[in-house]
């Protein structure tokens, strides 16, 4: 796999890892506030994954979302439409990688082929480091590679320079 990672995100999930419980618990409540759809979507991944990887997926995702806002950035609504679409296109490049055959469907396209690769390496080296084989077994790290591309790239397609709260309205 690729050893290229974003210091700034590992210092964020660094950061979430060494707060408080109750601190981490207020922002991931916030995240659902904010994106509704989303976290809905990483909620009900608890059945998909264990409890161990499922709580890290959380975490990454909570990551990812405060080391973009450090970045400047702000973010409209995700929404099911867009959730939808984008998961279908990821689904759909898998598909693609996985009929080229064993050698083309593996970690590294996977990662070489996703919007945003570091960001990607810097989210599942999270995940991996911080499990065993039993919490993330072999046949869900695809899987996993597939989710944390997907809300990578949500949080893309959401991501504005400029508050979306105060914009102004216009006739255009």
């Amino acid at each position: 796999m690729q050893e290229k990672s974003s210091a700034w995100l590992r210092q964020t999930l660094l950061k979430l890892d060494l707060g408080k419980e109750a601190d981490y618990q207020h922002k991931v409540s916030g995240l659902l506030d904010e994106q509704p759809f989303l976290m809905g979507f990483v909620f009900n991944l608890a059945e998909d994954f264990t409890e161990e990887a499922h709580e890290l997926i959380i975490r990454a995702t909570l990551g990812m979302q405060e080391s973009l806002v450090q970045a400047g950035l702000f973010f409209k609504v995700i929404t099911t439409a867009q959730l939808e679409e984008v998961l279908d296109e990821k689904i759909k490049g898998f598909e693609t990688l996985e009929a080229e055959g064993p050698e083309s469907f593996t970690e590294e396209n996977i990662i070489a082929k996703a919007s945003s690769p570091i960001a990607l390496t810097g989210l599942y080296k999270f995940v991996d480091e911080n499990t065993n084989e039993d919490e993330l077994p072999f046949e869900h790290r695809t899987s996993l590679l597939l989710v944390l591309s997907a809300i990578i790239e949500l949080f893309e397609i959401a991501a504005s320079p400029e508050n979306p709260e105060k914009a102004m309205p216009t006739d255009a």
